[in-house]
């Protein structure tokens, strides 16, 4: 039995010596490795210490199903609609992205308290079933909206006016 232990740890230190697992690789699937630094830089910000352990097998096991993933779907092809869903979905992200930019250069995020007061007043909450920051988020949102609303009313009024937009067979 004793003979066993030994080969089976030789054994082990043979393997791991002949690896092509990088030495800070948390993870391996195939030839591709997940390092330490890699996986600290997926883990959460906010985490606590006595669940990182879970998180970290979390993550590694979403990356090596990830990787398994890419490696079965190495060889399929997109169809059209495929590649219209992409080009669709990457239009989206841009635009989400743009949005969002734009939005926090516009933004005036100061509500006064006399803000607050009309908006009850508007929305009839005399009880004031709606705390202050809730009002606060609903006000931010609407601006966020009538920032967006205005800026592509404008730019697509300017647009038509110099030519850029054409609508066949439409009157106004």
């Amino acid at each position: 039995m004793r003979f066993c232990l030994i080969f089976v740890f030789i054994y082990l230190l043979i393997a791991a010596g002949c690896s092509n697992t990088p030495k800070d690789a948390v993870a391996q699937y195939k030839d591709k490795s997940l390092s330490r630094t890699g996986l600290l830089s997926l883990m959460p910000q906010d985490y606590s210490p006595s669940d990182s352990a879970d998180i970290a097998q979390q993550i590694i096991q979403h990356w090596i199903e990830k990787e398994w993933w890419k490696d079965q779907t190495s060889n399929a092809e997109l169809t059209s609609e495929n590649e219209f869903q992409i080009e669709e979905y990457t239009q989206t992200l841009l635009f989400q992205n743009w949005k969002n930019q734009f939005i926090a250069e516009k933004l005036d995020t100061l509500i006064s308290s006399e803000q607050i007061q009309q908006w009850r007043t508007e929305t009839g909450d005399s009880l004031n079933k709606f705390s202050s920051s809730q009002i606060k988020e609903v006000i931010l949102q609407s601006r966020k909206n009538n920032i967006i609303n205005d800026y592509m009313l404008l730019s697509l009024q300017e647009a038509e006016k110099s030519g850029w937009i054409k609508r066949e067979g439409v009157t106004k």
